[in-house]
């Protein structure tokens, strides 16, 4: 999870979302996507399509409990206008302007103070949170990602029992559709 006043790579300025939720200082967004077959996604977020996606089961308790504070469940944003957000106090958390309503975006809030790790980058720490491997129903490579890279990946998830379950999947293009679809990964897993 990034803290909230973290800009996003590439981004100039200071985020919306940092603007209107300075009232939040101690808490952090985890921000998911609902699709994986987003040519824009894999380009922004997955290096150019040489990363990899996480894919969670988003009915895990993981993603519906916490101790600590009442804080809402995972959700979904909602797209539109100001007028068109969620009630309560973690309103502005939940939505976003029409036009990012690609990215199908859902966010969980966390406290920042109960992230497992901080990474000090600047002005703006990444703060990293354990979830279990349960959550954890797939792994995707990017399209451009190396054969190599994926072997080697591949291989470390063979090695620990946590994950030996996980389905790997990769991205191709489809050139008749110039989309992306996604298959299993062949290995010798």
């Amino acid at each position: 999870m990034q803290q909230i006043t973290a800009k996003r790579q590439g981004q100039t300025g200071t985020p919306p979302l940092t603007r209107q939720l300075k009232q939040y200082p101690s808490l952090g967004v985890l921000n998911l996507s609902a699709t994986a077959t987003s040519l824009v996604m894999w380009g922004s977020y997955a290096q150019n399509h040489s990363g990899l996606v996480l894919s969670f089961n988003q009915a895990h308790p993981f993603f519906h409990k916490h101790q600590s504070q009442p804080l809402p469940p995972l959700r979904p944003v909602i797209y539109g206008s100001p007028n068109d957000a969620l009630p309560g106090d973690y309103a502005l958390v939940f939505n976003k302007p029409e036009e990012w309503a690609h990215e199908e975006e859902w966010r969980l809030v966390r406290p920042l103070d109960e992230a497992d790790k901080v990474h000090e980058q600047g002005s703006a720490p990444l703060h990293l949170f354990k979830f279990p491997a349960s959550a954890l129903e797939a792994i995707i490579f990017g399209c451009r990602m190396s054969p190599e890279s994926q072997a080697k990946l591949a291989g470390l998830l063979q090695n620990d029992m946590r994950y030996k379950r996980i389905k790997l999947q990769r991205c191709l293009l489809d050139p008749a559709t110039r989309g992306l679809v996604i298959e299993p990964l062949v290995s010798t897993r």
